[in-house]
Formats: structure tokens, C-alpha cells, sequence
């Protein structure tokens, strides 16, 4: 296996990702690489920065964007949210966005990992699957929020912890 293949899809910021979120998340990283669940960080790290560059149309072109992948595109109120967010925040929203995936994706396959599931057709797939389509939905409809809806969250969230 060469590792250089896993950073195709999701180029640069797949590797910036890996680095920023072992830097600012250090005590999820070891609860990750520690789990008795089997979750593969770097790759799965990799995995949602190629989303996210999907997402949000950061790919170079329509061509390296599987078919399948065309469909979990943000929509209008989705990326004019991301847009705003851009502007205030600059580049560090991304890593933002990528920290709040990657921990959902974790949570989810430790839950789900060692389950199968079904996909929309009734065909099985393996619970770290499902939970990465879990993480792509749960994304999906966060970013559907208008900002006044985003803020409200943010404000529960922060009053809760």
C-alpha cells in the first residue's frame, strides 16, 4: 500500500486536516487511536476531508467527483452559509467543520461499528459505512441551517457544556 494514494481525493487539505486535528483535538486523537473499537483516524480523517472538498465544490473539477458523491452537494442555503462562515472565519472554518465530522464519525462507528446495516436499496454494509453516510446526512442538515438557526445551537450547545 502506498499512503500517497489515500491523499489523492482529498489533496492538501486532507493532510492539513490530519495534522490540525491531532494539534487542537490531542485528547479526542488518543481517545480515538486508543478505542477498543477499531477506527482507522488518518484514513478516516482523509475520508471526510474528501467530503467536505465535495461538499463545498473545493475540488479542482466535476471530474474527480465519483457519480455517487454529485448527490451530497451542498445546496443553495447550505453553502450561502458556508460562504458567511468563510468570510468571518476564513480557512480555520474548514477545520472546524472537519473536527465537529470527524468526532461525529467516531462516535457513530463505535456505536455502529461492529454492526451491519442496510442502505436505501436493503443491500448490507458494514456499520463503519453506515456511520460515515450517517455523518454525511448529519452535515448535510447542519449546513441547511440559516446562520440565525446556527447561532441559536451554538448558543444551546455551549449552555449545555
Amino acid at each position: 500500500m502506498d499512503p500517497r494514494t489515500d491523499f489523492r481525493a482529498s489533496g492538501y487539505l486532507g493532510a492539513t486536516m490530519v495534522l490540525d486535528f491531532i494539534k487542537t483535538h490531542n485528547d479526542l486523537y488518543l481517545e480515538m487511536v486508543k478505542s477498543e473499537q477499531l477506527f482507522f483516524f488518518a484514513l478516516s480523517s482523509i475520508q471526510v476531508s474528501h467530503f467536505l472538498n465535495i461538499f463545498f465544490y473545493l475540488n479542482e473539477s466535476d471530474l474527480s467527483v465519483p457519480p455517487q458523491m454529485l448527490k451530497v452537494r451542498s445546496k443553495r442555503m447550505g453553502f450561502k452559509t458556508f460562504a458567511n462562515l468563510l468570510e468571518r472565519y476564513q480557512l480555520r472554518i474548514v477545520s472546524v467543520f472537519h473536527g465537529a465530522c470527524l468526532e461525529y464519525l467516531f462516535r457513530a462507528t463505535e456505536f455502529y461499528g461492529s454492526k451491519l446495516e442496510t442502505n436505501s436499496k436493503g443491500s448490507p454494509i458494514s456499520g463503519s459505512a453506515w456511520a460515515m453516510d450517517q455523518t454525511k446526512k448529519y452535515f448535510s442538515q447542519l449546513m441547511a441551517m440559516k446562520m440565525a438557526d446556527l447561532n441559536e445551537a451554538k448558543a444551546a450547545c455551549e449552555y449545555l457544556s
